[in-house]
């Protein structure tokens, strides 16, 4: 790609061919043109220079800016290729990407090259004309949506398109997906999701704090959301799936930074103890309620024994009798 300083020309260089646009002064001069003749040669098409095997071809920039131009002939389409690019784009199915079977309809009489024409310049076209009306109006929804109780800006992929389906109604199919998108800008930008986000920290941190150490070792050491989910039960009472799902992660997340260490030294050192005492691995593994794995993991991993305080839940309630 080069860019003239002034402005006046740039070019590219694409299969074997070097596309020039320029102001009218400029065409002209690489053309060899007559200025009087410039308006005609801008309107009636490019024009084609050789130079040894590079083709050199010259246009204005107005072919660029038109969303008929197709980079890849470096002219704008015609005839029976403008035609299926103008049905194409007026098919309500077609999204402007990921509709090959749709795009397959319109281009079954034309040959393999003008077909992927129609492809290419159909998806500019889309994104000019009903592309912009379709991102229009999804900014106009967004207004509506994010005033919505339900609206949770840390939500993405598969719930914030139940969102989207829930709320809107009698719209094109393919506004969805724009409105998606345009849901998550609006939670960045506006810092909807960075005062969610606090929110959520605030909140975790608090169920934490409010937690029994054997709750929190439980937690702890749970693995899967589910696990995480039931441990945390009675302090998510009221919240959605989602939303509790994002909060157990977010207070088992808090766990792991402050006391994850102190945790695995603490049962690592109830296992030995245990160990010793006779019992098996397994057995070990059902008195301290962590499975096999993971306390064949803590007692490789942590091999200085730590005390055990006399309210440890260890010692407390999972294996009074050996402490």
């Amino acid at each position: 790609m080069y860019l003239d300083p002034d402005g006046s020309a740039a070019a590219f260089a694409a299969n074997g061919v070097v596309h020039v646009f320029a102001t009218p002064a400029e065409r002209v001069r690489l053309t060899g043109g007559d200025a009087a003749d410039d308006e005609d040669l801008l309107l009636d098409g490019d024009e084609d220079q050789r130079s040894g095997s590079v083709a050199i071809r010259v246009g204005g920039s107005h072919d660029y800016d038109d969303p008929y131009y197709d980079w890849q002939s470096g002219k704008k389409v015609s005839g029976r290729v403008r035609e299926a690019v103008d049905a194409l784009v007026a098919d309500g199915r077609f999204n402007g990407y990921r509709s090959g079977h749709v795009v397959a309809e319109y281009v079954t009489e034309l040959d393999a090259e003008d077909a992927d024409a129609v492809e290419r310049v159909a998806r500019r076209v889309f994104e000019e004309t009903v592309g912009k009306q379709l991102d229009h109006r999804a900014t106009q929804l967004v207004q509506t949506l994010v005033k919505d109780p339900s609206y949770d800006p840390l939500a993405w992929g598969p719930e914030n398109r139940a969102f989207i389906e829930e709320q809107v109604e009698d719209e094109d199919p393919r506004l969805l997906e724009r409105l998606e998108r345009a849901l998550s800008t609006y939670a960045y930008e506006s810092g909807a999701r960075t005062k969610a986000e606090r929110e959520l920290a605030k909140r975790a941190e608090a169920i934490l704090l409010s937690l029994s150490s054997a709750e929190r070792d439980r937690l702890g050491f749970a693995s899967r959301n589910a696990a995480k989910l039931q441990a945390l039960a009675p302090h998510l009472e009221g919240e959605s799936g989602s939303k509790a799902e994002r909060l157990a992660k977010e207070v088992a997340r808090f766990e792991h930074e402050r006391f994850g260490l102190p945790r695995e030294e603490r049962y690592a050192t109830a296992a030995r103890h245990l160990q010793a005492s006779g019992m098996t691995r397994a057995e070990v593994s059902r008195r301290l309620g962590i499975s096999n794995s993971i306390v064949e993991r803590i007692v490789a991993t942590h091999r200085r024994d730590v005390e055990l305080t006399s309210d440890d839940p260890i010692r407390v309630d999972l294996a009074p009798e050996f402490f």
